[in-house]
């Protein structure tokens, strides 16, 4: 984070208790996870493990839901015990409004399992919200990032100048580039008359065909797409197919109206920055 922040990382890993800058925190442990936030104007809850990286046997899924309620129920009783209540930045998903909605959704929406984690998720961050003095839930949109999740499995199937996106292609993604969220982050934080629900996406979505084309077009001079039908998805996936056969529109109505400035407003722009 920038602009003269000072930030203190909370960390399960305990080689990092001797470290600047770390806090040792277990949201897991009931008992011995609260943590003195003596002097902190702000905690930003982006805790969740990866909804793409592993399949959803039934010990995942209990995972998924716990690794982002525990972290907010922690925060909630770590808050309490503050003399000044902080600002309180938590996470969601687009995932809360459901699939198959391709006219414009906002702010307002909101089963398949996605949904079941995000309301499970907002209603912790909701609880945990009660301690602070400003509450700010991002409803986070597919992130592109070139370290994993979705943009990462789109590009690794380009092989030799051919490419693939999952079938139907007109599914709409709604994205965000890494940068933008951790910008955005910064712009909530400066700007105290923002609360409440902020979607996290660009402001332009796009097909996935449209996105597989852009990164052809960022890799190869020349290449061909083919559509992966939502067999073959299930097969590679299992239920993880829905995160990139569902489609979903979502805008940032939001982050637009607080006048907030898109380093990414275009997928094509996004993709040139994380291939170069």
């Amino acid at each position: 984070m920038s602009n003269g922040h000072e930030v203190f990382i909370l960390t399960r890993n305990p080689s990092y208790h001797d470290k600047n800058g770390y806090i040792i925190w277990n949201p897991y442990d009931a008992q011995k996870g609260d943590i003195d936030l003596t002097g902190i104007d702000v905690v930003i809850n982006l805790a969740g493990a990866s909804i793409i990286a592993k399949k959803w046997t039934s010990t995942y899924r209990t995972e998924l839901i716990q690794s982002r309620t525990l972290p907010n129920d922690s925060l909630a009783r770590s808050m309490k015990m503050m003399s000044h209540p902080p600002v309180y930045i938590s996470a969601s998903a687009i995932g809360i409004y459901g699939p198959d909605i391709k006219s414009s959704v906002n702010e307002s929406r909101g089963e398949n399992f996605v949904q079941t984690i995000c309301k499970a998720w907002e209603e912790a961050a909701s609880n945990a919200a009660l301690q602070a003095g400003r509450h700010c839930l991002l409803r986070i949109g597919i992130v592109l990032a070139d370290s994993g999740g979705a943009f990462k499995k789109i590009n690794d199937g380009f092989k030799f100048g051919l490419g693939a996106y999952f079938a139907p292609g007109d599914q709409i993604y709604s994205w965000i580039h890494i940068d933008d969220v951790c910008n955005l982050i910064n712009f909530i934080i400066e700007n105290d008359n923002i609360s409440g629900v902020i979607d996290a996406v660009a402001p332009h979505p796009v097909t996935a065909r449209k996105l597989a084309r852009v990164i052809g077009k960022a890799r190869f001079n020349n290449f061909l797409l083919f559509p992966l039908p939502k067999l073959f998805a299930k097969l590679l996936l299992g239920d993880r197919q829905q995160l990139l056969t569902d489609s979903i529109k979502v805008l940032p109505g939001t982050a637009l109206e607080n006048g907030y400035t898109f380093t990414y407003n275009e997928i094509e722009s996004a993709v040139e920055n994380l291939l170069r």
